[in-house]
């Protein structure tokens, strides 16, 4: 790869990888929606496009928590190997999967409004307040991250950028799973409160953590082993690293000198030399890795250097360090304190061979281009299956454990038509009669996230409008409201009594509860309550759709407030800051039929 760079080095091995995360999904995929769907149907369906976000969501997230295991795992256990070697390729598929979540997001909460979708996920929920964090954003950052490390995932960014700097720009990959964290302890575990999706989110860092810290305690552990004596000899200080004879042939072991270099002590048969321990490709372990056909080869991606000269063998050019050794009249191996240049050539020590340990090179060591022993392909297919299991039942808890997005829906009714008497304020509605006989109130929404207007010359008039109806507890929207047609079949009874509806003052009032979008609260995006629905109640609201106060009573009945201005006009703008968010507020209520009308001065609006 430092020669020629081609898009991707394709071996069977990378086929089945790829083709085992890209089944998996499909699978994780799939699963979430028949499991959401067996939980939570009819009036308590999730809306197709939210289940959507929330399955690809998930597993990005299971899948991020994944990958960040398997470098430590590897690290505790060098059977996981063959799942870090092709690990840029899981990377490159999450962020993929990552991305059509993202995708999503945009394109139900932040499209269809009076602005860009960018500007609106810049403009909308992006600040903290003492009920709320702008998680969506947190998200925006984590994957603006991912999408840097996917695109510079190949080793010919490695080359242009440097070792150093390409593996500190791979390490943001924690700041990343840290923003991954909070977007959704404060974006969906603020709505979704099941000790199952919270302990599995909890479990996650946990696991991810402990295992960072588990890996790096083994890592340190020769740091902490006391260094062996240093001795001058012709004015050179050298460090004794024990009996030559105990290193194993084939092998390498490390040594880290008091400057805290690592070094990977060789033994090629009876040839014992010294080199820099740390690949030059990606920091690999050289002092874990084996000696094949004459190279001490990384045991994370398969780098090969010879240990005499540290060079890697034609036609590649990477160098490391190389360090003399000696042994000294007790069989010890000493080392040279001082590094000679990348490339230098440096006399091995040669052993007699008799008395020396058995070559224990591992048979089943693992080299990514190289064929995989039959334990070797059992083990890893064992483990992959035990990793597939753990996520794919963290999905189905995901799934099976969602809150219901309300009780009180009731089915949509389609390109349908009601005659009523058409009013403007303090949002456009229809004043209809019910199949009772009982005044129903139908507030106007656009198709998109805005409030149409309705003709000046029909206000007060009797109308007859089509459009679509959604209903939630006594709330009803008809949404895309157009025709307008003088209503010649409404009885002039029926009209009259219309007319005859009163405004009711029924005093001043405090109340709590939540301001919500009135389109997407009853029904259009279920559920469309909580901060996970914040961005789109805000972009709702400023686009004209009237906001809506919902209170809960201590039996879980829900009842709706309309608010409006003081003077009964809109109140929009005011109000879309608090959607999503526990408020109280207060004002005078009024009655206009079965619309409960709360008229409030902005200044009474408080966050809980």
């Amino acid at each position: 790869m430092s020669q020629t760079f081609v898009t991707v080095q394709w071996n069977r091995r990378k086929y089945v990888y790829d083709a085992f995360v890209v089944g998996g999904i499909a699978a994780y995929l799939w699963l979430f929606r028949w499991v959401s769907q067996i939980v939570l149907n009819g009036d308590h369906a999730i809306t197709p496009e939210i289940l959507g976000m929330r399955a690809w969501g998930s597993c990005a997230f299971l899948m991020l928590t994944a990958i960040l295991c398997l470098g430590p795992l590897a690290r505790l256990d060098a059977r996981f190997l063959p799942f870090v070697y092709n690990r840029r390729h899981f990377g490159v598929i999450f962020f993929v999967v990552a991305a059509n979540h993202g995708r999503q997001v945009l394109d139900f909460y932040h499209a269809y409004g009076g602005v860009s979708k960018i500007e609106s996920l810049l403009s909308n929920d992006v600040t903290f307040t003492g009920a709320s964090a702008p998680f969506q954003l947190f998200g925006a950052a984590a994957l603006a991250i991912f999408f840097v490390m996917a695109a510079t995932s190949h080793d010919f960014w490695q080359k242009v950028l440097g070792g150093r700097v390409w593996k500190s720009l791979h390490m943001l990959v924690y700041a990343g799973y840290a923003l991954v964290v909070a977007h959704v302890a404060f974006g969906a575990l603020q709505f979704e409160t099941s000790p199952w999706l919270t302990g599995v989110v909890a479990a996650s860092v946990v696991l991810v953590s402990a295992l960072h810290v588990a890996a790096a305690r083994r890592s340190t552990a020769a740091d902490r082993t006391p260094a062996g004596s240093i001795v001058a000899l012709d004015g050179t200080q050298w460090i004794s690293a024990g009996p030559a004879a105990a290193l194993v042939p084939g092998r390498a072991r490390r040594l880290v000198l008091p400057s805290g270099e690592n070094l990977a002590l060789v033994r090629d048969g009876d040839a014992i030399s010294a080199l820099h321990g740390v690949c030059a490709h990606q920091g690999g372990p050289l002092a874990e890795g084996r000696v094949r056909n004459g190279c001490l080869t990384c045991p994370w991606h398969g780098w090969e250097y010879r240990p005499a000269d540290g060079q890697s063998p034609p036609p590649f050019t990477e160098k490391l360090a190389t360090h003399r050794v000696r042994l000294d009249g007790h069989g010890h191996l000493l080392v040279d304190l001082a590094a000679q240049p990348p490339g230098t050539p440096c006399e091995p020590v040669t052993l007699d061979s008799a008395g020396a340990p058995a070559d224990a090179s591992d048979a089943d060591f693992f080299v990514g281009y190289l064929p995989m022993s039959p334990r070797a392909t059992r083990l890893s297919l064992a483990r992959a299956g035990v990793v597939a299991g753990a996520v794919l039942l963290a999905g189905v808890g995901f799934a099976g454990f969602q809150r219901s997005p309300g009780d009180d829906l009731h089915p949509g009714a389609y390109g349908v038509q009601h005659a009523g008497l058409l009013f403007a304020r303090p949002y456009p509605h229809l004043r209809t009669l019910g199949t009772d006989g009982a005044v129903t109130t139908l507030l106007f929404t656009g198709w998109t996230k805005n409030n149409p207007d309705v003709p000046a010359d029909k206000v007060a008039q009797a109308v007859v409008v089509s459009g679509n109806v959604y209903e939630r507890g006594g709330l009803r929207m008809f949404e895309g409201a157009s025709g307008f047609a003088a209503a010649t079949d409404l009885a002039a009874a029926d009209v009259a009594r219309l007319r005859e509806v009163v405004e009711v003052d029924l005093g001043d009032v405090t109340l709590a509860g939540e301001i919500v979008d009135s389109k997407c609260y009853a029904g259009r995006m279920r559920p469309g309550v909580g901060h996970g629905h914040r961005a789109c109640a805000q972009l709702c609201i400023l686009g004209g759709i009237p906001p809506v106060l919902v209170t809960m009573s201590a039996d879980g009945t829900e009842t709706h407030y309309v608010l409006a201005s003081r003077d009964g006009g809109r109140l929009n703008d005011a109000a879309a800051p608090f959607a999503a968010e526990p408020v109280e507020v207060r004002g005078r209520l009024v009655r206009r039929g079965d619309l409960l009308e709360l008229r409030i001065d902005p200044a009474e609006i408080r966050r809980q």
